[in-house]
């Protein structure tokens, strides 16, 4: 998005809240168009919809990356459905053909499984407590992603080089 871009999708959000604290100077238009510029405009755009619709206060930047994403990357499938995908995986693949069932996984269901093990998911004998152990994984899993999901690309990369260094010090 450029800056006349953002700055007409700061006006229509102003026209719904406008409050004077909401974007007051140029120092804030700034900071948001800093921390939304890497979005496509339609995106940002209709994230603003959703928000305006369906909340009564005014948005920060957090609440339209939240949207954005929503609406690039809508939810595929929750917990259950994972561990639908697993049980299937095991009568289809058993535990010798990891690979094989790896490949049948959605990206939040194969992270989990790769956590818990697959060999032992297969061997459990309480299959109830393994069940519990991929929801709480695969809820994580998901929340982190998301929330990875919402940072700038640049943000992103930044974080992956500090961690780089870091890793590199240690």
């Amino acid at each position: 998005m450029n800056k006349q871009e953002f700055s007409n999708l700061a006006a229509v959000m102003k026209a719904y809240y406008p409050q004077d604290w909401f974007i007051p100077d140029k120092v804030s238009m700034t900071a948001w168009f800093t921390a939304l510029c890497d979005l496509d405009y339609d995106t940002a755009k209709k994230a603003v919809q959703i928000h305006v619709q369906t909340s009564p206060f005014a948005p920060n930047v957090a609440d339209i990356r939240k949207r954005a994403v929503e609406i690039i990357c809508p939810v595929q499938s929750d917990w259950s459905d994972g561990w639908g995908q697993v049980r299937k995986a095991i009568s289809r693949y058993g535990m010798w053909d990891f690979d094989g069932a790896m490949a049948s996984f959605d990206p939040y269901t194969a992270e989990a499984v790769k956590r818990i093990g697959w060999e032992d998911i297969c061997t459990t004998e309480n299959i109830e407590t393994t069940r519990a152990q991929f929801r709480q994984v695969y809820e994580l899993v998901s929340k982190r992603k998301k929330e990875q999901m919402c940072l700038s690309e640049n943000l992103r990369q930044q974080i992956g080089e500090l961690k780089m260094l870091k890793g590199e010090e240690q």
